[in-house]
């Protein structure tokens, strides 16, 4: 009751961003949410019937929405590689976890910080680092991994509040931060507040939940400080999961729209909410970022900017459609599975026509 009382009365305070800045900063503020193993179809906003992301949704009602988001590949790494380097995940050099970024791919925090930009991370994954995701961050805070298991600790708590911190302090130069909530992923846990059942994808459900209070927490601090007049925010997931909708589990293991298929919502200041039904990819979300900084795109990049003239996204519908390029790769042997390393591109049009399953050893 508390807690739906607090959502309410924090809606009620959402004004129209104002035309004045807060402050005299000559570029934008960014701050992209990751969400690890987020599905788009169980947000509120994709339509999902329970209750897990209200604070999602009140984001998403002032941006716009892309219905047809996908990540390049059904992995963290190799997805996150291609989201900051605009490019595939086999040209930047990502198949395994063992990889590094390949020289000499260039990031969005390195153009950004070359651009005047501070750029702090915050991530809850120790696969994000020393393999080049690093690249351009003048803060990378990865200290939440130093936890002896990361897949059964909760770390949102903790995200919102470095990042509160991060955003919280006096600068004068604009500031792109990360912020890389995990609890999502498997394990999943339990939280009794929610208390949406005791299967696998009800505890899926309740670890979503209690990360959208967290960002929450994040979004009230944002309107409190007046950051929402002059700060682009960008939410998405690096990749969905599966439970059973083909025969399979988790993710890495196959192509289909509930492993690809990724929640994308993007707050532009002034920029009238809407939703954008054409095709886009993650390789597209650095080179729009970008312009809409007023940043020069670099020619490394591959993605296309989803920025339109006239005030609205896009989507190069024309394009877009789904084909893939896959390799097989050990995932673990404890598990005796084999992982798919996929570089999804979008070219014509229509949903997701890979279907490909690798099968057990």
């Amino acid at each position: 009751m508390i807690r739906a009382m607090l959502a309410i009365a924090v809606l009620t305070a959402w004004a129209p961003p104002s035309a004045a800045a807060p402050t005299a900063l000559a570029k934008p503020n960014i701050v992209v949410i990751s969400l690890d193993t987020v599905r788009a179809d169980h947000l509120g906003i994709y339509g999902y019937r329970r209750r897990t992301s209200p604070n999602i949704t009140r984001l998403a009602l002032r941006s716009s929405v892309f219905d047809r988001a996908y990540s390049a590949t059904p992995w963290t790494l190799g997805s996150f590689a291609a989201l900051w380097t605009s490019q595939l995940p086999s040209v930047a050099g990502i198949f395994d976890w063992g990889n590094h970024l390949k020289p000499p791919a260039v990031t969005l925090a390195e153009i950004l910080r070359s651009a005047g930009y501070e750029t702090h991370a915050v991530v809850s994954c120790d696969g994000l680092q020393r393999n080049g995701i690093e690249q351009g961050f003048d803060v990378f805070d990865d200290s939440l991994n130093d936890r002896l298991d990361a897949y059964a600790a909760l770390t949102s708590r903790d995200v919102t509040d470095a990042g509160i911190r991060a955003l919280n302090r006096e600068r004068r130069r604009p500031i792109f931060l990360w912020l890389h909530y995990f609890d999502p992923h498997e394990k999943y846990l339990d939280h009794p507040e929610f208390a949406f059942g005791s299967a696998e994808i009800d505890l899926y459900d309740e670890e979503i939940a209690s990360t959208d209070f967290h960002i929450g927490l994040l979004i009230d601090f944002m309107l409190e400080k007046g950051l929402f007049r002059n700060t682009i925010i960008v939410l998405h997931a690096d990749h969905g999961e599966e439970f059973g909708e083909h025969g399979g589990s988790r993710h890495a293991m196959t192509l289909y729209e509930e492993v690809v298929r990724v929640p994308l919502i993007i707050y532009v200041p002034e920029r009238a909410p809407d939703r954008v039904k054409g095709l886009v990819s993650l390789v597209d979300v650095a080179p729009t970022l970008l312009s809409l900084a007023g940043v020069e795109i670099p020619s490394s990049f591959r993605g296309r900017t989803m920025s339109g003239a006239r005030r609205t996204f896009r989507s190069a519908e024309k394009r877009y459609g789904l084909s893939g390029k896959l390799r097989e790769r050990p995932l673990s042997p404890r598990l005796g599975r084999r992982a798919v390393q996929a570089d999804l591109r979008l070219r014509g049009q229509g949903r997701c026509p890979i279907r490909h399953r690798i099968r057990p050893w």
